[in-house]
């Protein structure tokens, strides 16, 4: 069962080994992550499917499986870190299947070492837990696909007997000099207050294009997951931070 469901950033300002003295300038996304992780304890999951953009495959959503899962900040300059992370072998052998059942693309890789994106945002979820995961990678399939992904997740963890959480992570749009960025960042704001999924699915390539966004396909599949869920979205955040969109959302399920 579904029994938690949010939206993080994914910088690496969050992390105080790499942040140091800017960490003060992110206060209200750090105090908005304090309160997303206040909830996420008292719903008590047992397992995470984590959302993050980076290299994936042209025409498959995909999942990483390795045990263990590796991760590094070497690529933003913490040279000393290192966590490691276990597959929920259930959840994914049940989303393996269910893909195929409907035909849907998706596709399982091998590599171990966790991106940066999914690293951050574990980093700061998991706050030494030690729950299996589900490392999910975005493709370049448009938002609707996403979004019909969402639906398939919601089907694999509404059969299993798991207490699921589903985090989604990315940045907005970039907004300094940037009258785009501005734009995409009020739509999705806009979106998310009124749990409006259409609207997220209409914004243009070119939009998103412009805005450089790296967030909306992780939302998609947010929205997907909680289609016909009845959940209610509490906004706790939305900054910029040297030009960057950050966002923290909150979503409470019914009992």
């Amino acid at each position: 069962m579904l029994v938690f469901a949010g939206f993080v950033p994914a910088t690496p300002l969050l992390l105080p080994s790499v942040a140091g003295e800017r960490l003060g300038e992110i206060k209200k996304t750090s105090e908005a992550l304090n309160t997303l992780l206040d909830h996420f304890t008292v719903t008590r999951p047992t397992d995470l499917i984590i959302v993050a953009g980076g290299a994936g495959h042209a025409e498959a959503i995909s999942v990483e499986v390795a045990d263990p899962y590796t991760t590094s900040l070497a690529a933003v300059g913490d040279l000393g870190y290192s966590a490691k992370y276990h597959p929920s072998f259930s959840l994914i052998d049940a989303l393996q299947r269910a893909s195929r059942k409907s035909d849907f693309a998706f596709t399982l890789d091998t590599a171990s070492e966790l991106n940066l994106s999914t690293t951050i945002a574990l980093e700061k979820v998991m706050n030494q837990r030690h729950l299996p995961i589900v490392p999910v990678l975005t493709s370049r399939q448009d938002l609707k696909h996403h979004f019909h992904f969402g639906e398939l997740l919601r089907e694999v963890v509404s059969h299993s007997n798991r207490r699921v959480a589903i985090i989604c992570t990315g940045n907005l749009g970039h907004v300094e000099g940037n009258p785009a960025g501005t734009q995409l960042n009020d739509t999705i704001e806009n979106a998310l207050k009124t749990q409006n999924a259409s609207g997220l699915l209409q914004i243009t390539d070119e939009l998103r294009l412009s805005a450089r966004e790296t967030c909306l396909k992780e939302l998609a599949v947010l929205f997907g997951a909680l289609a016909d869920t009845h959940s209610e979205v509490k906004l706790l955040s939305r900054e910029d931070v040297f030009g960057v969109g950050l966002m923290v959302a909150d979503f409470t399920l019914p009992l």
